[in-house]
């Protein structure tokens, strides 16, 4: 059973990993600069990632839960926040881009669900 959690938390600390890591590329992708503004933000999308591994110690299937939420809840607000800066243009660059690292994340993070329904099954058993 506590390798169920272990591979949830592990889904949620690989996801705040990646997306660090892909905010930190698309910054510097194509001769861009260094911007504060972006890496605070990146720090906060990846440590929301690392909170909710932190929280599967206490409450594990609520923290699987709010895995995929936050993940889709953060493509849609870039995606609101570049139609606001480029445009419809914005809007689809910021869904897209990256769009297999995101079906990748958003596998892992539906497979954890799966794995927190089963420990939330057998804690249910055992009370």
């Amino acid at each position: 059973m506590n390798w169920l959690v272990r591979k949830a938390r592990n889904a949620l600390y690989w996801t705040a990993g990646l997306v660090f890591a892909g905010e930190m590329i698309a910054m510097f992708n194509g001769g861009g600069e260094f911007n504060i503004y972006i890496l605070i933000i990146s720090l906060i999308e990846a440590g929301i990632f690392v909170t909710l591994a932190f929280w599967t110690r206490k409450r594990p299937y609520t923290a699987i839960i709010a895995g995929p939420i936050a993940f889709i809840g953060i493509i849609l607000f870039s995606a609101i926040a570049n139609t606001f800066t480029d445009g419809g243009v914005g809007f689809l660059k910021a869904i897209f881009s990256g769009f297999i690292v995101k079906a990748i994340i958003l596998i892992n993070l539906i497979k954890a669900l799966r794995d927190g329904k089963t420990l939330q099954n057998a804690l249910e058993e055992k009370t």
